[in-house]
C-alpha cells in the first residue's frame, strides 16, 4: 500500500526519523542535563560547578535508572529529541524537493533554530527555577532573549558552520566535534549575562560585568562539555542511527513506498 505524503515524503519515512533522533538524544541527555544544572547552580552561588557535576555524576554511576528519570534528564531528553526531529524531517524534505544546498542550509537554520530555541528556552526557564536562587519568579524577557542568541549562535554553527568547514578542509566529522564547541567561547558571556539577570536583578553593567570575568572560563569549558555530545558527537549517532533505521524499515526519505524497490542506490544524505 501506498502511504500518505507530506511534502513529497512518506509519514512512515517520519515515523523513522522521528525514531531515530529521540534515540540518538537519549544517548546524550543525561550527561549533558548534569553539565546544564552544575553551570546555572554555580551561577547562582547554590554550588560550585566542581560540586555539582561531582554529585550528579556519582548519581549517574550508582544510579543510573534514577538519574536518567530525573526531571533534568528526561526534559534533556525531550529539548533534543525534537531538536533532531527537525533535523531529520528537514533532511528528509529537502531530500525529496532535490534542495540545493544554501536551500538546505536555510532550511535547516530557520527551522532548526526556531524548534532548539522554543523547547531549550522553556528548559532553561524551569532549570533556572529549579536550581536558581531566591523564590522561583518569572524569567525575564532580557534573560530569554540571551538565551535565545546563545542557541542561535550553537545551531548556526552546528548545521550551517560545521558543513562548509568540512567541505573547505575534507574534515567533516572533525568540523562537526570542533565548531559547536569552538561557538562556545563566543556565547558564554551572553549565557552568563542571561543567567546573572535572573539571579541579580538590578545590577549595574560594571557589577555584571566583574560577574561574567569572574565566571567565563570555566562556564565556558563547561559549555564545551556539554555542547560536544549535544551538537558534536549527537549529530554523528543521529546520522549513523538515521540510516540504520531506515535501512530496518526500508524507508528511503524522499522516495514513495512504491518506489523503494527500485531505487536501491539512493543514499540518504545528512
Amino acid at each position: 500500500a501506498v502511504m500518505p505524503q507530506l511534502f513529497g515524503v512518506d509519514a512512515g519515512a517520519y515515523a523513522v526519523d522521528a525514531a531515530a533522533a529521540f534515540t540518538s538524544a537519549f544517548t546524550v541527555a543525561p550527561l549533558i542535563a548534569g553539565i546544564d544544572q552544575a553551570i546555572v547552580q554555580n551561577a547562582s552561588g547554590r554550588s560550585t560547578l566542581g560540586q555539582s557535576l561531582a554529585s550528579s555524576f556519582k548519581m549517574m554511576v550508582s544510579k543510573p535508572h534514577h538519574f536518567v528519570m530525573q526531571p533534568a534528564s528526561l526534559m534533556l531528553w525531550g529539548v533534543y529529541g525534537g531538536t533532531y526531529v527537525a533535523v531529520n524531517w528537514v533532511t528528509s524534505i529537502c531530500d525529496a524537493k532535490d534542495a540545493t544546498a544554501l536551500e538546505r542550509n536555510q532550511m535547516k537554520f530557520g527551522v532548526v533554530s526556531s524548534v532548539n530555541l522554543s523547547l531549550n528556552i522553556t528548559k532553561d526557564k524551569a532549570f533556572t527555577r529549579m536550581f536558581g536562587t531566591g523564590l522561583a519568579r518569572p524569567v525575564p524577557l532580557p534573560t530569554i532573549a540571551a538565551f535565545g542568541v546563545r542557541d542561535s549562535l550553537t545551531v548556526f554553527a552546528s548545521f550551517n558552520l560545521a558543513p562548509l568547514v568540512g567541505a573547505l578542509t575534507g574534515a567533516p566529522a572533525a568540523s562537526q566535534l570542533v565548531c559547536p564547541v569552538a561557538m562556545q567561547f563566543v556565547s558564554a558571556p551572553i549565557h552568563l549575562w542571561g543567567l546573572d539577570t535572573y539571579n541579580r536583578p538590578g545590577q549595574t553593567s560594571a557589577s555584571r560585568a566583574a560577574f561574567i570575568n569572574t565566571e567565563y572560563v570555566k562556564t565556558a569549558l563547561a559549555r564545551c562539555g556539554r555542547i560536544l555530545p549535544a551538537f558534536g558527537i549527537c549529530p554523528l549517532v543521529n546520522a549513523r542511527v538515521r540510516s540504520t533505521y531506515h535501512a530496518w524499515a526500508g524507508t528511503l526519505p524522499g522516495l514513495s513506498s512504491k518506489d523503494v524497490q527500485s531505487a536501491p542506490q539512493h543514499t540518504i544524505k545528512t
